[in-house]
């Protein structure tokens, strides 16, 4: 219950809010076949269909400084960004 709002925490039942967070990190699986389709998840939502799989453990990440990730996302974005400009007639 820590991970909900102040404001709506007593309008929230416990397994209304552990059925959410386990939905969530379904749909947030690394390989997009271990995610549920939009319909499944609107299923397990309401109730109607049972969870029958735990999410998978996370894919490590190592940590990087800041000046790191600054300069792998600099490099990312100079080889994708390109501008048009549009000018009327």
């Amino acid at each position: 219950m820590e991970f909900v709002d102040p404001l709506i925490r007593d309008s929230c039942s416990p397994t209304e809010v552990s059925r959410c967070i386990h939905v969530g990190l379904l749909c947030v699986q690394d390989r997009a076949n271990d995610r549920p389709t939009v319909p499944s998840v609107v299923a397990m939502l309401e109730g109607g269909s049972p969870i029958l799989t735990w999410p998978r453990q996370p894919t490590f990440a190592a940590e990087r400084t800041p000046n790191e990730v600054d300069r792998s996302m600099s490099v990312k974005l100079s080889a994708t960004v390109s501008f048009t400009t549009l000018t009327g007639r």
